[in-house]
Parts: C-alpha cells; sequence; structure tokens
C-alpha cells in the first residue's frame, strides 16, 4: 500500500522549523497535513469526492515555511541617513557616510529587531508530497466511502 503522508521535521541555525502544508494551488495554508487534506476533500462535496475516490485521484501537498529576513536588505542606516540628510542636511552640501560606531549600532539594532519580529510571510519549501486520495480516506475518514 502506497504511503499517504510524511512527516518532516526541520530547524537549524536560527531559522524556524515550523511548517506549513497546502493542497497545491488552494493558498490555505495549515499547520498539518490531514488537516490541508480533510478541510479539502471535505469543502469539495460528496459527488466531487466519489468521483476522485473512483478515478484514483492524487493530489499534492506542498510545504511552507516561515520566510527569513536577510538583515542586509534593510539598509536601515542608510534609509535613516537619507532622511536626515533630506530633511536636515546642508543645501549645497553631500550625502552623510555612515561611520563605524554607525554601523556597529545598526547591527545591534536589527539583530534586536528581528530577534523579537514574528515573520508572517511565508514562502514555498520546494517539499512536496503527493498524496492518494482513496487511501488517505479509506486511512482518516473511511466513514466518507459511504457516501
Amino acid at each position: 500500500m502506497q504511503k499517504d503522508t510524511v512527516k518532516i521535521e526541520s530547524g537549524g541555525s536560527g531559522e524556524s522549523s515550523e511548517r506549513f502544508w497546502e493542497v497545491e494551488d488552494t493558498a490555505n495554508l495549515h499547520h498539518d497535513q490531514a488537516d490541508a487534506i480533510g478541510e479539502y476533500l471535505d469543502d469539495m462535496g460528496e459527488d466531487a469526492l466519489k468521483c476522485l475516490i473512483a478515478s484514483h485521484a492524487k493530489l499534492t501537498l506542498v510545504e511552507f515555511k516561515h520566510a527569513e529576513v536577510d538583515p542586509a536588505s534593510l539598509n536601515v542606516l542608510n534609509r535613516l541617513l537619507e532622511y536626515l540628510d533630506e530633511e536636515y542636511g546642508d543645501e549645497e552640501g553631500g550625502w552623510t557616510d555612515p561611520t563605524p560606531a554607525m554601523l556597529e549600532a545598526e547591527k545591534a539594532f536589527v539583530k534586536v529587531v528581528l530577534s523579537e519580529y514574528e515573520v508572517w510571510q511565508c514562502v514555498a519549501t520546494g517539499v512536496k508530497e503527493e498524496v492518494d486520495i482513496e487511501g488517505w480516506v479509506k486511512q482518516n475518514h473511511p466513514e466518507w466511502l459511504a457516501l
């Protein structure tokens, strides 16, 4: 018998190990594979589910994780200095260059903010799981076979 789903555990240096699942192209993320599949199949209605089971159809689960923020892409210090130069700088003067102390302060500031900021945006990890609908229903919701 074909396996229905595979649990994937991940983690590592500073990245969130929290994973989410969606049935491909539904844009409906779930913490659990079974919830993603169950909601998708339950929402489609009895006739459509019977057709999928009868045709031995499969569906694809896609794994997602929280996006990672690249601290270097934030340019906090450069944006602040640009604002200050535009609003308060010498109209005839040039742009202010960051000092070593400013650069160290920027690193510390960004590190603290990112350590406490909760990223909501999710991105696909590239992991996909093919699920046999009939096998999944037999294992998880056999009562649906009697519809």
